[in-house]
């Protein structure tokens, strides 16, 4: 029963990510009352305040305003917008594409330049090898914001190449994209190539080379299909983690996401939208991860008792 005890630990991850997410939001100095009606210059009266803070329903006690959002959750009411008035929903829709595109490119930009730099690896050692544990090592410590600001520095302003920030063209997915993606490029290559050589090891692979077929063939037929397995579980959570790495790359380059978004409204206390933020990221990161489980499980001869919990949850 793997995969039910997986799916109550995500459940159960998510839970506790809403208690945080909410937490959080209301822990951020800044009363959002005030905020909007210092809107026009003038400093509000307290009555005023009183007022507002009862319209958006903070005056209620913090367990009290949790319960009453999960209550509206599950009615799949996200609430409305304290600075824009408009509903959560609508705003997140409008912005969610535009993520969707980043990190389906940086997840691209993976997968392509990650399992082909292992693949490399493997047929020509030596220097390569080491250039990809150098990578990989500076890949992991370097902050995005700093790789972010580094491409901007490098190909927008000296060279001109490409835009600096916003949406363009489709030139301006490039450089945020390989921001993103450049924390798990590396990895992903030394993960591929680990696997692929502990694939060569085994016996069916000594048995092909033995019947004659070429390192390339042996290669290609049996150790290919075997390594993907670790690598599609790593690609998961690298999907995951670029759901939630993009509100960093999204504000370095103005990027118009959700990820975006959400920066904006916790500078304005908008606690709904922060809130929705936290949930819709958990939720996001446990599909993901959830499907690369299932598609290692079909991939995979050694994970059949995923495919049977699977087939009796159906």
């Amino acid at each position: 029963m793997r995969f039910l005890h997986r799916l109550v630990l995500r459940l159960g991850t998510q839970a506790l990510l809403t208690i945080i997410g909410f937490a959080l939001a209301h822990a951020a100095p800044g009363d959002p009352a005030e905020l909007i009606l210092r809107g026009g210059g003038n400093e509000p009266a307290p009555e005023a305040v009183t007022a507002m803070r009862g319209k958006l329903g903070l005056d209620q006690p913090i367990p009290a305003q949790y319960f009453s959002w999960l209550g509206h959750i599950a009615r799949l009411d996200f609430g409305t917008s304290f600075a824009s008035g408009q509903p959560v929903a609508s705003e997140f829709l409008d912005r969610l594409p535009a993520t969707l595109e980043l990190t389906g490119a940086a997840l691209l930009l993976t997968i392509l330049l990650g399992l082909g730099s292992g693949l490399v690896a493997v047929r020509r050692r030596g220097w390569t090898e080491r250039l990809i544990r150098f990578a990989a090592l500076m890949g992991s410590s370097a902050p995005s914001y700093w790789v972010g600001l580094l491409l901007i520095s490098l190909f927008s302003v000296k060279l001109g190449w490409l835009p600096v920030a916003g949406i363009t063209s489709w030139q301006s997915l490039l450089l945020p994209a390989l921001a993103l993606a450049l924390a798990y490029i590396p990895l992903q290559a030394r993960l591929f190539r680990a696997s692929l050589l502990a694939a060569l090891a085994e016996p069916l692979a000594r048995v092909a080379f033995g019947k004659g077929l070429s390192a390339r063939a042996v290669l290609l037929r049996h150790a290919l299909p075997r390594a993907l397995g670790p690598n599609i579980q790593a690609l998961g959570l690298a999907a995951g983690q670029m759901i939630g790495g993009a509100i960093v790359i999204e504000t370095v380059f103005s990027w118009p996401g959700v990820g975006q978004l959400a920066t904006e409204s916790l500078l304005r206390r908008d606690y709904p939208i922060v809130e929705t933020y936290m949930l819709v990221l958990g939720a996001g990161f446990i599909l993901v991860t959830f499907a690369a489980d299932a598609l290692q499980a079909w991939l995979d001869p050694t994970a059949r008792d995923v495919l049977l919990d699977l087939s009796e949850a159906a």
